[in-house]
């Protein structure tokens, strides 16, 4: 996916780095999901 904004660019890097590591991304999750409530959550991911 092409970007247009420099900025963008930065968020899709810190993303992908998150991503690739097994570590951060349990750690997105668990945030991620602590803040959905119970009608929101996903039942597997």
């Amino acid at each position: 996916m092409k970007t247009v904004l420099p900025r963008e660019l930065a968020v899709e890097d810190i993303f992908s780095r998150i991503l690739a590591s097994p570590e951060a991304s349990g750690r997105l999750r668990k945030v991620f999901y602590q803040y959905l409530d119970d009608e929101h959550m996903i039942s597997a991911y």
